[in-house]
């Protein structure tokens, strides 16, 4: 959040919805393109604002809508008979309250649909493993809340 200048925003404003992923959803990233997160603040934003929702939204709110537009201006997918999917995010935690609204933690990291295709794509042409890297070693929970229920 700090490195893309978007931990301000929820500081200041609210209430929201944030979909937090787990550090193990960061570890199914592959290096090239957390590589591409990290050097691109641009990127990154956009990505977070994908994962923040304005109001506050929980999960039984989640069973009557279908869809919802993220900050970035791009809609989520919202499916299950009990609404527990964001796009191919599972909610592994549910409506954690917040001074300034509701955490969901997710297994996944949601892409806008461009940001996706543009990434597998990249990913695609990497060297060894038709693209499929080992994953990420590091600390990727330091992008959003460190919420990892793995």
């Amino acid at each position: 959040m700090e490195a893309a200048d978007r931990h301000s925003l929820l500081e200041k404003g609210g209430p929201f919805t944030v979909f937090i992923p787990t550090n193990g959803a960061f570890g199914r990233l592959s290096p090239t393109e957390l590589k591409n997160l990290i050097q691109d603040k641009e990127l990154l934003s956009r990505i977070i604002d994908y994962h923040i929702i304005r109001g506050t939204y929980l999960r039984s709110d989640f069973e009557l809508l279908d869809k919802i537009e993220t900050l970035s201006g791009d809609s989520v997918e919202i499916s299950s008979p009990i609404g527990n999917r964001i796009n191919d995010a599972m909610i592994e935690k549910v409506d954690v309250e917040c001074a300034n609204g509701i955490i969901h933690v997710i297994d996944t990291v949601l892409l806008p649909p461009v940001i996706q295709k543009s990434f597998r794509t990249e990913t695609n042409t990497d060297q060894g493993n038709n693209g499929l890297e080992e994953p990420y070693s590091g600390e990727p929970g330091k992008f959003f809340a460190n919420n990892d229920s793995e």
